[in-house]
This record gives C-alpha cells, sequence and structure tokens, in this order.
C-alpha cells in the first residue's frame, strides 16, 4: 500500500547508490520523473505541477539518467555531508544500535516480534526472529519472493548480511546464483514494535510464542 502511494503521489523521488537494474521498486523513480515531465507540459493539470522529480545519485550510469531532474556521480557519504552542511544539519557518527527491550530479546540477535509465520503483522501472535549467523530464512515479498537462504554474519556496523538466491528481476542469475543482501539493524526495532506491514524475511521453521 505504501508502495503503490508512493508511485501515485510522491513529489520527489531520491534514488541513492541504487543500480535500477528493473526492480519493481524502480517505478518509484520512473513515475515520479514522468509526473515532474509531464509538469512542463502546459496542456496539463495544475495539480501535476508540483511534482519535483527524481533525484539520482551513484558512481555508474544507470538507465533512467535521461529522465531524471538532477543527476549527481559522485560518493553517497561526499554527496550526503555536503547536504548536511548546506542543512545545517549535526550528523551523529556514533554506530546506531537497536533499541530493544530485554524482554523481547531471546538470545543474542533473536527477538520478539509480533508477526506471524508467513511475516505478517498480526495481534494475536508472536514468533522469534532469529537473526543469528546460519538462521535459515525466506523471502516474503517482490521477486525474491520463497526464495530460501541464511544469514551469514554481521558487518562492521552491526548490520546483518543474507546470503540469498539473487532477485534481480529479469536477470538471466535471478534464482540461481547465490547474492550477498543486508538487512538494516534498524529492521529489529521497526520489527519489535510492529512499524511494518511485513517482514522482508521470516525464518524457516520458527517459534511461535
Amino acid at each position: 500500500m505504501i508502495f503503490r502511494n508512493g508511485q501515485k503521489k510522491a513529489d520527489l523521488c531520491m534514488a541513492l547508490g541504487t543500480s535500477l537494474c528493473g526492480m519493481n521498486a524502480d517505478q518509484l523513480v520512473t513515475k515520479t520523473a514522468h509526473r515532474a515531465m509531464s509538469a512542463w507540459d502546459k496542456r496539463i493539470k495544475k495539480s501535476a505541477q508540483k511534482s519535483l522529480g527524481s533525484v539520482i545519485v551513484s558512481l555508474q550510469q544507470t538507465q533512467y539518467d535521461n529522465i531524471c531532474t538532477l543527476r549527481i556521480y559522485a560518493k553517497l557519504d561526499v554527496v550526503m555531508a555536503l547536504l548536511a552542511k548546506e542543512m545545517g544539519l549535526t550528523i551523529d557518527t556514533h554506530m546506531y544500535e537497536p533499541n530493544v527491550p530485554k524482554e523481547l530479546i531471546v538470545r543474542p540477535d533473536v527477538f520478539i516480534v509480533p508477526y506471524d509465520e508467513n511475516g505478517n503483522l498480526s495481534k494475536n501472535t508472536k514468533t522469534h526472529w532469529n537473526l543469528m549467523k546460519g538462521a535459515k530464512i525466506k523471502v516474503t515479498d517482490g521477486p525474491g519472493t520463497g526464495y530460501e537462504g541464511i544469514v551469514s554474519g554481521k558487518n562492521e556496523d552491526g548490520h546483518y548480511i543474507c546470503t540469498l538466491p539473487n532477485q534481480r528481476e529479469g536477470s538471466i542469475s535471478q534464482g540461481k546464483v547465490l547474492s550477498k543482501y543486508m538487512l538494516g539493524s534498524w529492521w529489529v526495532e521497526s520489527a519489535i514494535n510492529g512499524n511494518a506491514p511485513k517482514l522482508p524475511v521470516v525464518n524457516i521453521n520458527e517459534i511461535k510464542t
């Protein structure tokens, strides 16, 4: 629902560090860009003239560079630092750690979350979300729905690394070659609070509580 609303109503979309190679999420970029392009046509409705379009920031070219409002070829750290300076923001350089109540921690990297076995938010069911190294997981949505893999560990910033079949839609490697995907540690805090309608991955043979 949030994704569909974004496609239809977003005034500005920023694509940061993505190759935009054909994932369904690319539509956020393209549809927002096209609304802005249509706004330049005097024949369209005034309401469409509010769209600012899409901004793409990455080192490599993408197939949508020609329709974006602003294209920046640079590293994200450099661009975001300059943007923060321009906006007068002070950046907290401490590594983020999820704020999780002790009673919701079963053991390190295993959390009690209000989601069912399919990863859907639930008022009646709670499960153990196991993100320990070696835990078996399954993708719940997108072009990789149903793909199975494992949690390979964490990176130096505390984010989880998942090894799964390639999920790039339309790629000859889709579902055939194993790839590494990052699951941001912020997902833990979001999950225990039930902030998302669905978990991105669920465990295979998880424990209900």
